[in-house]
């Protein structure tokens, strides 16, 4: 069996769920199934009454889906002969329900119950109900983190459980087991979100950069770009000492002479006056694109 029933080895440790997909899938029970979609019809009355956003079911849902149950039980009562009775017990139970929530309470006790035995009787299906649905969420999320958010239905079941202290209390050891899948499911989110956060940086960078290289690699003519934009590298470029450095073409007076100016807008000046040729303009260039990286690639995009 798939999932949390992998170490389940006995018919009791299976929830409905289990069973009822085992139903569906074994080729064993096909000859007794002679409506097969009668089982699909039962495990998807199921599946909607577990994950019932708000844990309740109006009175005409709860009819129709009772009605796909007797249909199904019908259909096996030749096999299972106790199922002819469950029509009976659920109605039972149903009365139990009905006067358990519809009857006033007179200091602390329901009026109106047959016995406590019944009471009891619909707390323990109330705590099983909600033991297989916590169970489910965890078997669920575990192991599937990747697969899934921060589920809607487990806050909901936690609001849930909290606004009813006895069942908080009662199923301890099955909060606790949620409450550590909840906080899981919470750092993983936190590692997704720093993730996401850091691939859409990662993204931005490379955009600029292929924006960058894009622009760069369509001037051609570098003589005429120093031109075009002489008094902006005038009073835009600081990083002159390094860009010198890179200038291997230059000759160590003309260096000198710029180094010699006061100022980065004198130095500026100065160098543009012995960019006289193809080759150092270009080396200018190349130069500009790494040592004044973000003003050139805001220039690049402007043309």
């Amino acid at each position: 069996m798939p999932r949390g029933h992998k170490q389940h080895c006995e018919f009791a440790q299976f929830d409905i769920s289990a069973i009822l997909n085992f139903l569906s899938a074994c080729k064993h029970f096909k000859p007794f199934l002679t409506k097969g979609e009668n089982v699909k019809k039962v495990i998807n009355v199921r599946n909607v009454v577990m994950h019932s956003p708000d844990l309740k079911m109006n009175n005409e849902d709860m009819n129709r889906h009772l009605e796909t149950i007797f249909q199904f039980a019908d259909m096996l009562n030749s096999k299972v002969s106790a199922l002819s009775v469950l029509r009976e017990k659920i109605e039972q139970f149903n009365n139990i329900l009905d006067k358990n929530f519809n009857q006033t309470e007179v200091d602390g006790q329901h009026k109106d119950l047959k016995t406590m035995v019944d009471f009891q009787e619909v707390l323990n299906r109330e705590q099983q109900a909600l033991k297989d649905r916590i169970e489910y969420l965890i078997t669920h999320f575990e192991g599937n983190l990747d697969k899934n958010e921060n589920s809607p239905d487990m806050t909901t079941l936690m609001e849930f459980l909290h606004q009813n202290k006895d069942l908080l209390e009662n199923l301890g050891p099955e909060v606790y087991k949620l409450k550590g899948m909840q906080t899981k499911l919470n750092q993983h989110e936190k590692q997704i979100n720093n993730l996401t956060n850091r691939v859409d940086q990662l993204e931005k960078v490379k955009e600029t950069t292929n924006t960058a290289g894009q622009s760069s690699s369509q001037i051609t003519n570098y003589p005429k770009f120093i031109k075009d934009n002489r008094s902006w590298l005038i009073n835009t470029v600081k990083n002159i000492d390094q860009i010198l450095d890179d200038l291997s073409e230059l000759h160590s007076e003309s260096v000198a002479n710029v180094k010699a100016k006061q100022t980065k807008q004198a130095m500026m000046r100065e160098l543009l006056l012995y960019v006289n040729c193809e080759r150092i303009a270009k080396d200018l260039f190349n130069a500009l694109l790494k040592h004044e990286k973000r003003p050139m690639e805001e220039r690049l995009k402007g043309l």
